[in-house]
């Protein structure tokens, strides 16, 4: 089943062979295609040189495609519109159009089957034979849904099994290692999002460091801090904290330097401010890939570069959408990140 999310309300409803439509009069049409064993197709294009869709389309005997729009929603200034524009479209496409009007699905249940019997005798979709279980065609389930579950009729990445077997294929190309954000393709990130990462980890058996919502309290902040003053004797900088707590640190007491000074403490910077600014740092990040690649003899994913090298990380983070115009220049596949000379 294909369906589109502009223009639809935020209720579905479950028919006899377990689709979904966006309306009442869809659910009990597309029960009467099924009770009467009737092949059909739900809401594909009309034609290659638009982008609006049939609601249903049948095969009669003679072999013709038959289209059928139900028009419900009249007094919709936009929804009217389009039904003119869409009439125009099967007119000049030449295409067999049924309309089905909704004063028609305001009738008993017994005047709407004896009306569809009637269209589909003389369209010769089906001749004989329809089905005297006429009361199964009020038969369906409505659902208020939320916007979770209206991705999850409008998307292949509703349905979790989809989205677990694209991150195993991702991990696979990592080398087993769960992607950071940056690893993952643009378009299945807010997918991914959407459950959150700690969520996928824990689900595909990854042990994760990373914070629950509402963990990261002032109390919280300076706890996981204390660990790392006794370890170097000094208030860490910007580039000992991993990013999240970097981000916590800043979100609820501000800036790194001015609380380290209030405290007493002087703040020691590995790097001279302004060192990973975007016009100075290029270079300088090449250089540093350069060394961590013959090390590693491949080019890290985003994850490696934010348990293991925080400023990069951020670097990349900040100004680039992903790492692939360095891992290119390098030398480097970007998806496999192995040498492309290998």
């Amino acid at each position: 089943m294909n369906t589109h999310e502009k223009g639809l309300t935020n209720r579905r409803y479950k028919c006899l062979n377990n689709l979904y439509t966006k309306s009442k009069y869809e659910a009990i049409f597309m029960n009467f295609l099924h009770i009467n064993n009737i092949q059909f197709e739900y809401e594909g294009k009309i034609s290659e040189k638009s982008n609006h869709t049939y609601d249903f389309k049948v095969i009669n005997k003679l072999g013709e495609r038959i289209y059928i729009e139900i028009w419900g929603m009249m007094n919709f200034d936009n929804y009217t519109k389009t039904r003119i524009v869409k009439e125009q479209l099967y007119r000049s496409e030449g295409k067999n159009l049924i309309s089905l009007e909704k004063k028609l699905f305001l009738k008993n249940i017994n005047s709407i089957n004896s009306y569809l019997v009637e269209i589909f005798i003389d369209k010769k979709i089906k001749t004989d034979n329809f089905s005297n279980k006429v009361n199964d065609l009020l038969v369906c389930e409505e659902y208020k849904l939320s916007k979770t579950y209206r991705v999850k009729f409008i998307s292949p990445w509703g349905d979790e099994e989809n989205v677990e077997n694209e991150l195993i294929k991702i991990i696979d190309t990592l080398n087993g290692v769960f992607p950071a954000y940056l690893d993952l393709p643009s378009s299945f990130r807010k997918i991914v999002s959407k459950r959150g990462v700690i969520y996928w980890m824990k689900k595909l058996g990854f042990e994760t460091n990373l914070k629950e919502d509402g963990y990261w309290t002032l109390e919280n902040i300076l706890s996981e801090i204390e660990p790392i003053i006794k370890e170097t004797g000094r208030f860490p900088n910007g580039i000992d904290l991993n990013p999240a707590l970097l981000s916590a640190f800043k979100k609820h007491i501000g800036g790194v330097a001015n609380y380290a000074k209030e405290q007493g403490y002087i703040i020691t910077l590995e790097k001279h401010n302004g060192y990973w600014k975007p016009e100075s740092a290029k270079i300088k990040v090449f250089n540093e890939l350069n060394i961590i690649c013959k090390k590693l003899v491949k080019f890290p994913c985003m994850r490696w570069f934010r348990d293991n090298h925080y400023h990069i990380h951020n670097y990349l983070c900040a100004y680039h959408n992903d790492y692939s115009e360095f891992a290119i220049i390098l030398g480097f596949d970007p998806k496999t990140r192995k040498r492309i000379d290998d």
